[in-house]
């Protein structure tokens, strides 16, 4: 049995990748923030109607799979990441660390997956703090994947560029501002100046990439962090 880990789930990219490790045969744990509870029960219902085991909080049952979530955003609590198999782990950079022990004790080798961003290859204006953390987010792969690579583990991250979801949105709203043009209008066209395919990502692209990544299909690549930017930065 292989178990999936995956925080920030209820929605957008974190919600495309616990649905397709779904639809790829492992059973799922996922997490998200108090506010976005009921976004998250959505998600459960989802993993399990395809056919994956929800191993959500006090869900795993003691004679199968027992996984307890930790939590990594700033107004939520939890447990340390606890799994009696070979464990798929799609965290926050502070689940590397209670993963890899995990990991470790099991003695069957894993993957650690880490959310980055196009933002970590190149800095990004008004962003600051964020293309700064996605930067570690970088250094922290290659880090680990050095350290933990003597117990099998693999340690990766893959980068999105714009994507369709709340966050972008967002940006889209602040661009519109900017320019005084509908929002959508001002994300395409941010797009189109930028990537040379002249599309933005949707959640599926970077699920798809992860997918990938978490088979045994990757087991040979570590340390790196993966771009799925539509031609942004050329690594």
């Amino acid at each position: 049995m292989v178990v999936a880990i995956v925080t920030g789930a209820s929605r957008g990219i974190g919600r495309a990748i616990a649905l397709q490790l779904a639809d790829d045969g492992m059973d799922v744990a996922v997490n998200d923030i108090q506010a976005q509870a009921q976004e998250l029960e959505a998600v459960k219902a989802e993993v399990e109607a395809k056919g994956g085991k929800n191993l959500s909080g006090g869900d795993a049952t003691p004679g199968n799979v027992k996984i307890v979530l930790h939590c990594l955003l700033p107004n939520a609590h939890g447990n340390p990441a606890q799994a009696e198999d070979r464990s798929v782990f799609l965290p926050i950079t502070d689940l590397e660390i209670p993963a890899a022990k995990q990991m470790i004790k099991q003695g069957k080798g894993g993957k650690i997956l880490g959310a980055c961003s196009t933002a970590g290859f190149k800095a990004t204006g008004n962003a600051g703090a964020y293309s700064t953390s996605k930067w570690a987010v970088r250094g922290l792969t290659q880090l680990a994947a050095g350290e933990f690579a003597p117990y099998d583990i693999n340690v990766n991250a893959y980068a999105p560029g714009p994507v369709d979801t709340p966050m972008w949105k967002a940006i889209g709203a602040s661009l519109s501002q900017r320019h005084g043009i509908d929002p959508e209008v001002a994300f395409q066209k941010s797009v189109e100046a930028r990537a040379v395919l002249k599309r933005s990502q949707t959640p599926e692209d970077i699920a798809n990439l992860v997918s990938f990544l978490a088979s045994p299909k990757a087991r040979n690549i570590t340390g790196q962090t993966v771009l799925c930017d539509g031609g942004i930065n050329f690594s």
